[in-house]
């Protein structure tokens, strides 16, 4: 007795072939994705942000880049003063201020490529803020430095208010150190550090 050939069904070999197309569509798109999160950072890049909540100690926060690798550095110092040198619009420490602990941590291409992208399209040399905005008692001033190649910005902003750069900016900030500085008090001070930009 000759054996008996299974019959295959033409609408289930369609829908398999159109489901195959489907994977394969969405393979290219996420890797379209993650190509544009990953492309090529700054040759140098430099950013510093010094915070000055109003209710907690002071911070410095350093994001040094060369390439695909960097650093962060956290200094925390309860009286920094802070100054705007007019000719280069630099951020500057005065002589005396008291040192300060600090924290270094490497970062990877993939810690870098994150920040880049949580940045969600803000250019960093070219954040203005508004110099109107309304200022409280309780709240955070934020000195911005950034060198990028051969450019440099500075600029700094009180408690930005949500949808906004300078918002966007600190929140990349923000959750960069909280995923790098991972120890019980780190994580504690961010915490509430965050609550200021919520």
């Amino acid at each position: 007795m000759a054996s008996r050939t299974p019959r295959v069904s033409l609408p289930a070999v369609y829908m398999k072939v159109v489901a195959l197309l489907a994977s394969l569509a969405l393979l290219a798109a996420c890797s379209s994705d993650l190509g544009e999160q990953h492309a090529a950072p700054p040759r140098r890049f430099r950013y510093e942000a010094r915070f000055y909540p109003s209710l907690l100690t002071a911070c410095r926060l350093v994001i040094h880049a060369n390439g695909r690798v960097g650093q962060l550095k956290l200094t925390r110092a309860p009286h920094w003063e802070t100054e705007m040198d007019s000719a280069q619009a630099r951020v500057s420490e005065r002589p005396g201020a008291p040192a300060a602990a600090l924290d270094s941590v490497p970062l990877t291409a993939v810690d870098l490529a994150r920040f880049y992208a949580s940045l969600g399209g803000v250019r960093l040399l070219e954040v203005v803020p508004d110099e109107h905005r309304p200022r409280g008692l309780d709240g955070m001033t934020v000195y911005n430095a950034v060198t990028q190649d051969d450019q440099y910005h500075a600029f700094h902003f009180w408690s930005p208010p949500k949808n906004s750069p300078e918002h966007q900016v600190v929140a990349a900030v923000l959750g960069l150190a909280r995923r790098k500085f991972t120890t019980p008090r780190q994580k504690d001070y961010f915490n509430d550090l965050a609550l200021y930009v919520r």
